[in-house]
């Protein structure tokens, strides 16, 4: 017997599937997607940053042409 065709009285040994599990699949992506837009939303909207300044010394060689 096929999952998800009934039983029609004949006993509960056949499993019945009421989603297949394509459905099932796809329907646990979107919650897990869902999951990760709400994270993802509230570290951008609820966590304030303090911007810093940050002082990066650069060699002067960096600044010469090199000659071959």
């Amino acid at each position: 017997m096929r999952y998800g065709a009934s039983t029609h009285g004949r006993g509960s040994d056949c499993r019945v599937s009421s989603m297949p599990s394509l459905f099932r699949f796809l329907f646990f992506l979107a919650v897990v997607g869902g999951i990760v837009y709400a994270v993802v939303f509230s570290l951008a909207n609820f966590v304030k940053y303090q911007p810093r300044e940050i002082i990066v010394t650069v060699p002067s060689d960096k600044f010469v042409k090199q000659q071959r």
